[in-house]
């Protein structure tokens, strides 16, 4: 182990310690305490350096009156202790804190091995200084207990959507759900690469654009039309329900093509008022029939195959109902099928639906104080198995209670000190980081993923197109193409027996 400084003083899960002359560290760096028979691992979360002059001494020394020696300057550095190593090779939370005078030491793979940085998603690689060759990751597991992806624009945000959807395509485990408003996913807008050049993604992915992207109104259902409309007035509200008691969940069909039931005309008002908005819907993307890309979207994602979604083309509140109605409908079919066929749910790939711009669908609706239905996977979902990926520039626009329940976060650079605040002050772990997702620059990140990180991981995500070219191609097991001359043979062939039989035929 190399020896990096000695500790010079500790308070709480707190210490600072002196850095020797030709040692160097970072911000977020991961380092080594020992202690007796403790060992402590620690994060490096600020620094300062002076001279151990007085002003007067050292206005003299730098004018050359006189001459104090080559030890006043010094560099002091503060770490915030993460866990802490027992005898029997164990990690634990600290149990106490250095005494002056240990030890502090870089960290080794043996260490980065018990901290568990490796997972079934690689994302990124461990940042030590400028070496950047321990893999870092997060486990499948977490997704279902979902991600928090937070940056500023430039920070790298679509790089890592991508990383994270290209690890979903090739774990047999899971599928994806991605929507995207921006149109950036599918080509790699300023990457150069995208989804589309991901190997598997002919067989293992389904893009959803254009004239693909409808929902007939004739197959929206009572849930649906609560999360399209959700400032509906208590009657409209009332008679929705109403109606799907009477008739069924496929009732906005029926009352369509046949009309309101005898029994139920005293709701034809708040009905009427319903079917009104409906139709007032853009025909281009809700049309008057029993079409639904929502459907199709279930279907590919119980087999497997995870759907692209690009909104790009739409307004932004087309964008939020196709948004909310899809989601509704796969994460019920989940739930669904939780209760009613346990068997049939556990062959289920786990499922992480990707959202951007979440801020927009995860704070409370200011006029009727509701949450939307992505809120409601965050917070009930995770049994099922149905897993969110939150990514936003605006992290403190989310509703706390949500926030909460995002046990991964993945901290690139913000923009405003308001979302620095919110997330260092609402994430266990990075209380003492403000200083250094200031500095972070573009691809770089802090990771949490309770409860296999229990720490923040300072990490530079792997760059898609690199992904790509170091990715092994996939061997579909197909039989070798022949040659174009023997291809040429074999047509030849054919083509003098087809002549044979007309000819005999005569």
């Amino acid at each position: 182990m190399s020896e990096i400084g000695v500790v010079w003083s500790s308070k709480g899960d707190t210490f600072s310690f002196g850095l020797r002359d030709n040692q160097s560290v970072n911000f977020g760096e991961i380092i080594r305490v020992v202690s007796g028979e403790r060992a402590f691992y620690a994060r490096v979360t600020n620094t300062e350096s002076g001279y151990t002059l007085k002003q007067e001494d050292l206005l003299k020394e730098m004018i050359g009156i006189e001459g104090f020696g080559p030890y006043s300057k010094f560099r002091s550095v503060e770490a915030n202790i993460m866990l802490e190593s027992t005898e029997e090779g164990r990690l634990r939370l600290p149990s106490f804190n250095p005494t002056c005078g240990d030890k502090v030491f870089a960290t080794t793979k043996d260490d980065h091995q018990l901290l568990g940085l490796g997972g079934d998603f690689h994302v990124g690689y461990l940042r030590l200084g400028v070496q950047q060759s321990v893999p870092v990751g997060i486990q499948v597991s977490a997704l279902p207990k979902h991600i928090g992806l937070f940056g500023m624009t430039g920070s790298g945000k679509t790089n890592a959507e991508l990383i994270i959807s290209a690890r979903i395509l090739d774990n047999p485990r899971t599928v994806g759900l991605i929507f995207d408003f921006h149109g950036e996913l599918w080509e790699g807008k300023g990457l150069g690469k995208g989804l589309k050049d991901h190997p598997l993604f002919p067989t293992k992915g389904c893009y959803y654009t254009g004239e693909r992207v409808k929902i007939g109104i004739r197959t929206l259902r009572t849930p649906d039309i609560f999360e399209m409309f959700p400032d509906l007035t208590p009657p409209q509200s009332r008679a929705c329900r109403e109606l799907q008691k009477e008739i069924g969940e496929k009732w906005v069909r029926q009352v369509i093509e046949l009309g309101i039931p005898a029994g139920l005309r005293s709701l034809k008002t708040s009905i009427d008022a319903v079917l009104r908005r409906l139709h007032d819907l853009s025909p281009a993307v809700f049309p008057d029939d029993a079409t639904s890309v929502a459907e199709d979207i279930v279907r590919d994602l119980k087999e497997g195959v995870t759907a692209l979604v690009d909104l790009s083309g739409l307004n932004f509140e087309d964008q939020k109902r196709i948004a909310c109605v899809v989601a509704l409908r796969v994460a019920s079919e989940y739930k669904k099928l939780f209760h009613e066929d346990p068997e049939k749910w556990r062959s289920l790939p786990t499922l992480l639906t990707t959202l951007e711009e979440a801020h927009e669908f995860l704070s409370r609706d200011p006029k009727t104080k509701k949450h939307s239905f992505f809120s409601n996977i965050a917070l009930t979902y995770r049994k099922y198995r149905v897993g969110l990926c939150v990514v936003t520039p605006r992290p403190s626009s989310i509703d706390p209670d949500v926030f909460a329940e995002l046990w991964t976060k993945i901290v690139m650079k913000t923009t405003f000190k308001r979302d620095r605040d919110f997330i260092t002050e609402n994430t266990p772990y990075l209380e003492y980081s403000d200083v250094e997702v200031k500095v972070l620059d573009q691809g770089e990140a802090l990771l949490v993923s309770e409860p296999q990180l229990r720490f923040a991981v300072p990490i530079k995500t792997i760059h898609f197109p690199e992904y790509l070219e170091k990715r092994e191609e996939v061997d579909y097991g197909l039989k070798p193409s022949l040659s174009h001359s023997e291809m040429d043979e074999r047509l030849r062939r054919l083509s003098q027996a087809g002549e044979s039989l007309v000819q005999s035929g005569r």
